[in-house]
């Protein structure tokens, strides 16, 4: 963009003619091709297509340049996404305003080509995961079976599947506190790539650095992209975010990665114990306590002692201990929203 320098301007404005007095800035075309490009360039910026019937694509385009794709957005109430083709319009200006979110509050959402553009799809087909600063693993397979190295950050990135997994497992299963054993290592919704091959992967085994995927890879190079689907280029996975605390990346341990998920945890707990004389034989548990070589606990009283629950190791006890928190509506802004008919996976 630039002032004009038009035949009878003054310092880069217009100046109206006035008879036998000035004769007026002299209409020119770069004026008036610096105007209308600089708006069509934002309208076509923002993945729409030019329309000399729509009046309002300079007020969606505005809308859209808010955020940038794939930021988060907060709403302190539900949030409802209006298309393009439901948002105002010169034929229907009294419709909502341009609304270009989908909600990560309800449920995991795929997104394909009849909801947002291809250059949508392929942002966050991109996005990659990273685990202790590693993206790209040199595996080996047998079968189904995928062995990654022996390495800090493989082993972030396998727990980090895992984790995810769990958590899906966990709000399929209503949020209960008790999990069943199978979520700690059958993966859901998780798919990695194996030298450019999409595969779903249907269990994963940190001890041994292993997982196992659906079909049978050779080895190569894997890589984690946390929102493909397995097989799909005209589409993507957005998953639940309904009650979790965002964390900041980049935390020692490599738990917290890029679109993954992980349940709120406890590093150890305590049970209370009630402690008596008697009962059980030596150095087995009686019925509130265990009983030593005395056949006796003395004095009377109460005890406390570390307790696992049994769950993927260290005691897990899922969602017992929120953080403070504060409720809000969590949506992602995709730019150009087509249409509002995902499938929830």
């Amino acid at each position: 963009m630039k002032r004009t320098t038009a035949s009878g301007s003054v310092s880069g404005l217009h100046v109206d003619r006035v008879a036998g007095v000035t004769a007026g800035t002299k209409g020119i075309a770069e004026d008036r091709n610096n105007w209308q490009e600089e708006i069509c360039n934002l309208v076509e910026g923002m993945g729409f297509t030019l329309d000399g019937t729509d009046q309002h694509q300079l007020e969606r385009s505005a809308i859209a340049a808010r955020a940038g794709i794939g930021d988060f957005v907060f709403k302190d109430a539900e949030i409802t996404p209006v298309p393009i083709s439901a948002s105002r319009s010169s034929s229907h200006p009294a419709y909502p305003e341009y609304n270009p979110i989908i909600p990560r509050y309800d449920a995991n959402h795929d997104v394909s080509t009849s909801q947002v553009p291809q250059s949508v799809v392929d942002h966050f087909r991109a996005i990659k995961g990273s685990y202790k600063g590693v993206s790209d693993f040199a595996v080996t397979a047998s079968g189904s079976v995928v062995t990654l190295p022996s390495s800090p950050a493989a082993l972030a990135l396998l727990y980090a599947i895992q984790a995810d997994a769990l958590v899906s497992g966990w709000l399929n299963g209503g949020q209960t506190e008790t999990f069943n054993a199978d979520y700690a290592t059958a993966s859901t919704l998780q798919t990695v790539t194996i030298s450019g091959v999409e595969f779903t992967v249907a269990a994963v085994a940190p001890g041994s650095y292993q997982l196992t995927v659906v079909g049978s890879p050779s080895a190569g190079t894997l890589s984690v992209y946390p929102c493909r689907i397995t097989g799909s280029t005209t589409s993507f996975r957005l998953l639940k975010l309904a009650g979790f605390v965002p964390a900041a990346g980049g935390d020692a341990d490599g738990q917290y990665t890029a679109m993954k998920r992980v349940m709120d945890r406890l590093q150890g707990h305590y049970h209370i114990l009630g402690i008596y004389n008697g009962g059980g034989t030596a150095g087995n548990a009686g019925i509130y306590g265990t009983v030593n070589a005395n056949n006796n606990v003395s004095p009377y009283g109460w005890a406390m002692t570390a307790s696992s629950d049994g769950i993927d190791g260290t005691p897990r006890t899922g969602k017992t201990t929120d953080s403070r928190a504060f409720t809000v509506f969590i949506g992602t802004w995709v730019r150009n929203l087509l249409a509002t008919s995902w499938t929830s996976a």
